[in-house]
């Protein structure tokens, strides 16, 4: 009887894309027959996954991969990530982001950290994209200001201005760059609302951070009596 070859796996596992249970066994079948899969067949059972709506079972792919000594690429992660942004999962974003976080020499590029930092705010997770921009810092990707933009806005329209001082704060511990504006809608929704203490702490925050406060400064000085 004619056995099948790599070829034929590759072939069998790339047919299955709109079933990753068949195609993960054959999969298997294929390293118990001695072949090693290719980056590329990996490649074809994650997409398949993602296809099939099934991120979870997906990221644990990706573990079981790690316990064989083998690493997603960059590929693989760009298409996992854009998958789960589109299905707006960020509790699948977080466990990904749990995954990558024990990987010694691999993780995110930019297209897919921007990807995550865009779901993470567009579903009002102050806190999770406050430890991703500083997961990114410590992993030398670059934080650009527009980042910064929407999560602040997001703080500032749903009443979470305490959120975006305790998020500021966390960012300057952290010594993340902070872009010299970013902090200037929360101040001064602070202080239209009230909140003049708080206003106060922003600004220093942001003084911290080596922002010019100058231009602010002004508004202060007719409350730091009151408070």
């Amino acid at each position: 009887l004619l056995q099948p070859n790599e070829l034929t796996y590759k072939y069998l596992i790339r047919g299955l894309g709109s079933d990753p249970k068949l195609a993960r066994r054959f999969y298997h079948q294929m390293k118990r027959e001695g072949f090693k899969p290719s980056d590329d067949i990996i490649s074809s059972i994650v997409s398949s996954y993602c296809r099939a709506g099934m991120s979870g079972e997906c990221i644990e792919f990706l573990h079981s991969l790690r316990q064989e000594g083998v690493q997603p690429t960059l590929t693989d992660l760009n298409m996992i990530v854009k998958h789960i942004s589109m299905m707006r999962d960020h509790n699948q974003a977080t466990h990904l982001i749990e995954f990558m976080s024990r990987q010694q020499d691999k993780w995110f590029d930019y297209s897919s950290c921007k990807e995550i930092v865009r779901l993470f705010t567009t579903e009002n997770q102050i806190n999770k994209v406050t430890s991703f921009l500083i997961m990114m810092y410590e992993n030398n990707i670059a934080i650009e200001p527009d980042f910064y933009t929407p999560l602040i806005s997001l703080c500032c329209q749903h009443n979470k201005v305490k959120e975006g001082l305790q998020m500021l704060q966390r960012i300057i511990n952290h010594n993340v760059p902070l872009p010299q504006d970013a902090w200037r809608p929360l101040f001064l929704k602070l202080l239209k609302d009230g909140h003049k203490a708080d206003a106060v702490k922003i600004m220093e925050v942001a003084r911290e951070s080596g922002s010019d406060v100058s231009t602010v400064e002004k508004y202060i000085s007719r409350f730091l009596s009151s408070i």
